[in-house]
């Protein structure tokens, strides 16, 4: 079984890599979740979350929403090799949702399909 950790390396933290991902992304959308995925030269995943108060008002939604898409990534990052991802809540998304993990799930599979058709 794979290490399922989420360390500091696997993470976007700086603006400029949210800005690169950004500038050029790849989009996947899944449920009520939208990712912007872009290939790296790092040959591992990083994820960013970009969730705003306009989304979702509350910050213990926010923040359980955060929780919820890191452990989705934590257990799919080595399947997805080298992307940065950046993901989305749409609007009216509900944290609590069951389904939030079945949408997370499926995104994964839907970033690894389009970037690797853009490569």
């Amino acid at each position: 079984m794979p290490d399922v950790c989420f360390p500091r390396c696997a993470r976007l933290l700086r603006s400029v890599e949210y800005q690169w991902v950004f500038a050029e992304p790849v989009r996947a959308g899944s449920g009520r979740l939208v990712a912007l995925a872009r290939p790296n030269a790092c040959g591992f995943a990083r994820l960013g979350l970009a969730i705003s108060r306009r989304k979702l008002r509350r910050a213990n939604q926010r923040n359980r929403l955060k929780r919820v898409i890191r452990e989705s990534f934590r257990h799919h990052r080595h399947g997805l090799g080298g992307i940065d991802v950046v993901v989305l809540p749409r609007h009216g998304i509900d944290p609590s949702d069951p389904r939030l993990h079945v949408d997370a799930a499926r995104l994964w599979q839907l970033v690894k399909q389009r970037c690797n058709a853009n490569l």
